[in-house]
């Protein structure tokens, strides 16, 4: 391996270090690219650096070159940009700066590795210098120690006199094989409460343990339904947690064990007040609102003791995942209502007296300072002492946060620092009143199972890779499978050919490349490309692209839609449009006849039979998804109702729907025959995923994330492990 050349600007020594590994051994075209645009960046043009320019300095392209035409380029930047995140990854950890390459640009981003909190006064001055510039001021090169799975540990650099910035030092606190997650602590930061898979039998329980340990955890409970979500009282005497017995609800159980006593129904994510006497929690389906489904969830907050519940925000059309500030005001995320057209999911604060939220500016904030969109990947996690701890995910990395937040004003008050770098996934950020903080280190990947019909037994893996795959589509033979795969922060569009194994990419960068559907005859493949629009309300324009599946340039079918295909009699194309959400014939762009609609009901993600002589689709009731059956017929037949259940996919015959259901209280799949578009009989269980360790991995109601050949299923399965870790503040 060759040595690195010395070099004093901290970004040339960390291009000698890269380009020095074996990673990036040999005179290869990427050490080309990289050097490139790095240098050329330092020498003050990165404003220059473009796609064409690259071609012909670095590819050796002649003057006459075309990106739009050519476009190696681009395909080399995702290369490029993959090699440096395994090398990150792996070999180049620690390293005192990370070279990226954002997607959708050329220009080279350097982050600092060092971490660090903001001041707990407000407000904080920023510390961080995420995206390091040239200065005529002295650096300074200060070493932090770090440990642990999730802080890889480095030096950072920053400009001159900066104020004194407390260190917060990573300790694991469990160290299971199972998977523990949501953790909670008391006040005093002396006991820590969560939830894990350690008993073995799959499913979670609510545990308890001194901090630092000084023995076994304390079982809290025993139920074999899942319990999650607990939160302890200040004083550290009582635990309130979500559990799936008996249909749903939070329970409360004493700290030092005793039996569990329902609080209320169907509620979760429970949060004690700052005085201990008044819980916050949340009531719905948080999978609706984080893909847009309005009215799908509503914050709560009801007295410990026996009293009456109140809802906060009442005209709001989507509120979850509440949080205390120490003046009595509940955080959340949400949408505002009862019109939410053109508005993102954000934070707000409200009152207990009625008065409207006030809309923080976490998101906008965000993403203008890191220069990327998290989409609705930020939930709150708890107050931190003039800010707000949480996870959020940023470029395909789920890492923990803290921004400064006026509790009087309920607006955000500076930048957001980054509080943990790198390995695994951090989330349910939680502090105690010193600063503390304690989370879930999780690692985990999706990949596609497939489950054989005509001999239904347990699902077999058909996806083998460390990146995170999703959105199956089949083709009718069996042949071809079409994913999703997201590695590195890139997702893309891939196919396998399950006779021979063999995978590659269809559709990739620079934008997300998503939701891929095989057309029945198997002769194209179709998807959808999200482009970031700040206009509306999901933050993505979805752009809908088809191509032939052998190979061969794709053509754009539609923008602003969520193509289904052809509507009936072959008459234009289903789409979604409208509040609630309706299911639509598209003419033109613009141009719709309503097809399936209920005033008060979005209606969602139709499937048409074989044959296509009947549709089914799902509909939502309340915070629960039912599935329909009609006439494929304009206009459309009576509606036939079969019960509670997402994902409607046929079988190739046209006789059977397959579906999933939580009606054993977990998602899991089923079948049930059907006799002229109506259900026959019982619906009968095909594969169970009880338990939060191996679970389905559904990520949109409104796309196809599950499909049928003739003899197959193929489904996303995410599997996760994970330990509870604190960072103590010196």
């Amino acid at each position: 391996m060759n040595l690195p050349r010395p070099h004093p600007d901290p970004r040339l020594a960390e291009l000698e270090r890269v380009l020095s590994s074996q990673e990036f051994s040999g005179p290869g075209r990427l050490n080309r690219f990289l050097r490139f645009v790095v240098e050329e960046t330092v020498a003050g043009r990165g404003d220059q650096i473009k796609e064409y320019l690259i071609g012909v300095e670095v590819y050796d392209k002649p003057e006459s070159f075309d990106p739009k035409v050519d476009s190696t380029v681009r395909s080399e930047a995702t290369k490029l940009r993959n090699r440096l995140a395994a090398y990150y990854e792996g070999p180049g950890r620690p390293a005192p700066l990370i070279i990226s390459i954002p997607r959708g640009a050329y220009v080279p981003r350097f982050e600092a590795t060092k971490v660090v909190e903001m001041p707990r006064e407000a407000p904080p001055a920023p510390v961080l210098v995420e995206r390091p510039k040239p200065s005529p001021r002295r650096l300074r090169f200060p070493l932090i120690a770090a440990a642990g799975l999730l802080l890889t540990g480095a030096a950072a650099w920053w400009m001159s006199k900066p104020p004194p910035q407390p260190v917060l030092t990573p300790i694991q606190l469990t160290a299971d094989l199972a998977l523990a997650s949501t953790p909670s602590l008391s006040g005093d930061g002396k006991l820590v409460v969560y939830a894990s898979t350690r008993s073995g039998r799959g499913d979670n329980d609510i545990w308890i343990q001194q901090v630092p340990s000084t023995g076994e955890p304390l079982r809290l409970t025993l139920a074999p339904e899942d319990d999650s979500d607990p939160d302890i009282s200040p004083d550290g005497s009582l635990v309130a947690f979500r559990s799936q017995r008996d249909g749903g609800g939070i329970y409360l159980v004493p700290a030092l064990g005793g039996a569990p006593r329902l609080w209320v129904k169907d509620g979760q994510r429970p949060r004690f007040s700052p005085d201990g006497t008044r819980i916050a929690y949340s009531v719905g389906n948080e999978a609706l609102v984080t893909n847009a489904i309005h009215g799908a969830t509503r914050v709560m907050v009801g007295p410990v003791t026996a009293g009456e519940h109140q809802r906060v925000a009442a005209d709001y059309s989507a509120a979850l995942q509440p949080v205390w500030l120490p003046n009595g005001k509940v955080l959340f995320r949400g949408y505002p209502g009862p019109d939410p057209a053109g508005v993102k999911l954000d934070w707000y604060v409200a009152s207990l007296d009625g008065s409207p939220p006030v809309p923080t500016g976490l998101k906008s904030q965000f993403e203008s300072q890191h220069n990327c969109s998290i989409y609705n990947s930020f939930p709150p996690g708890s107050w931190d002492g003039g800010g707000v701890v949480f996870s959020a995910t940023c470029k395909g990395v789920a890492d923990l946060w803290r921004i400064p937040l006026s509790a009087s004003t309920g607006r955000v008050a500076g930048p957001a620092v980054r509080l943990t770098v790198g390995g695994g996934s951090a989330f349910s950020p939680v502090s105690d009143a010193s600063g503390n903080i304690a989370y879930s280190n999780a690692a985990g990947q999706s990949q596609i199972w497939s489950l054989k019909l005509d001999r239904p037994g347990a699902p077999e893996r058909t996806t083998h890779t460390t990146a995170w795959d999703q959105h199956p589509s089949i083709s009718e033979d069996g042949r071809t499978l079409a994913f999703n795969r997201t590695k590195s922060g890139e997702l893309d569009v891939w196919t396998r050919d399950l006779n021979s194994g063999k995978e590659q990419p269809v559709a990739a960068g620079p934008g997300a490349q998503t939701y891929p559907v095989i057309s029945r005859d198997g002769s194209a493949i179709r998807w959808t490309e999200l482009i970031p629009d700040p206009k509306n309300e999901v933050g993505y324009n979805h752009v809908a692209w088809e191509a032939p599946l052998a190979g061969g340039p794709p053509k754009k079918i539609c923008e602003n839609c969520a193509e289904m295909g052809p509507g009936p009699g072959g008459v234009g194309h289903l789409d979604l449009d409208g509040r609630p959400v309706r299911i639509v014939v598209r003419h033109a762009p613009g141009k719709y006849t309503p097809y399936l609609h209920h005033p008060k009901q979005d209606v969602l993600m139709a499937a048409v039979s074989p044959g296509r002589r009947w549709i089914a689709f799902q509909s939502r009731h309340g915070d629960t998804l039912h599935l329909y059956t009609a006439a494929f017929t304009e206009p459309a037949g009576q509606w036939i109702h079969w019960g509670e259940g997402e994902m409607p996919v046929w079988r190739s015959d046209g006789n059977a729907l397959i579906f999933a259901s939580r009606r054993d209280g977990s998602l899991c799949i089923w079948t049930q025959p059907a006799n002229g578009g109506r259900p026959v009989g019982e619906a009968i269980a095909l594969a169970h995923f009880h338990g939060p360790a191996r679970q389905l991995g559904p990520v949109s109601p409104v796309f196809a994330w599950m499909s049928a050949s003739r003899d197959r299923l193929v489904i996303p399965v995410r599997e996760r492990t994970g330990n509870i870790w604190l960072l103590r503040r010196q």
